[in-house]
């Protein structure tokens, strides 16, 4: 099948932050997952959006709030004095980091720091804002965005959802639109039968691999960067 191809060329942690986005789908919230990356290479924390979840969230994380974000719940795994220990910390997050995420992985890490995303936020973009601070100029960002059908099936979940639970919402309004609004028809009732049969998100994938591979949607990533930064590696899956 064509998506294996495709899982195996995603490396771990892009792998591990589209299972959070797609278990944040199946709970109810907002569909972003994030990963943490220590220096080394070595994936050291996951963790999804939790801000509509009703129950109690992992211990040090935040649920039922609005600051409940995949990235601020993945970084408060990361022990403070660990973080500052060496320069090479790595988020990854399926949606752009906000203002509030860009803020926190500012504050947490020193020197080096990489931001990965797979969807641009056209509405509140935190990769404006790491360079407006003193602090923010201190650090070497390196900035890589994924590109192909995972980046499409990123704004995706987002849009099912949004269209799904917030439809007057203003980041609904884009997605109302067509094409938008032909790949969640053509798409949405996949999604939704996933998230209640609990099939696993390769699953989901893989049954709509060719729509969002062919999809001729003007997605956020095509918007450009504003912080000057090249995108890295990471932008050729």
């Amino acid at each position: 099948m064509v998506v294996d191809a495709g899982w195996s060329r995603l490396p771990e942690h892009w792998c591990g932050a589209f299972r959070q986005a797609w278990a944040a789908y199946a709970a109810g919230t907002i569909p972003v997952g994030a990963v943490v990356v220590d220096p080394h290479g070595v994936i050291a924390a996951e963790a999804r959006n939790r801000i509509f979840d009703a129950g109690d969230p992992p211990r040090g994380q935040l649920a039922g709030s609005w600051l409940a974000h995949a990235e601020l719940n993945a970084i408060a795994q990361i022990d403070a004095e660990r973080s500052r220990m060496a320069e090479g910390w790595a988020v990854y997050s399926t949606w752009e980091p906000c203002p509030l995420c860009a803020g926190a992985i500012t504050v947490a890490f020193r020197g080096r720091i990489t931001v990965g995303y797979a969807c641009r936020d056209p509405i509140s973009s935190g990769l404006r804002v790491l360079m407006d601070t003193d602090i923010g100029r201190r650090r070497q960002w390196q900035i890589e965005q994924l590109r192909g059908p995972f980046a499409v099936f990123a704004e995706l979940l987002l849009a099912a959802y949004t269209t799904e639970a917030r439809p007057r919402s203003l980041t609904a309004v884009r997605y109302h639109e067509p094409p938008w609004r032909r790949l969640i028809e053509t798409t949405g009732a996949v999604l939704v039968r996933g998230r209640d049969r609990g099939e696993t998100v390769e699953q989901v994938v893989a049954t709509i691999w060719a729509a969002i591979g062919q999809a001729e949607v003007d997605t956020a990533n095509d918007a450009p960067s504003k912080c000057g930064e090249p995108s890295g590696p990471g932008g050729k899956v």
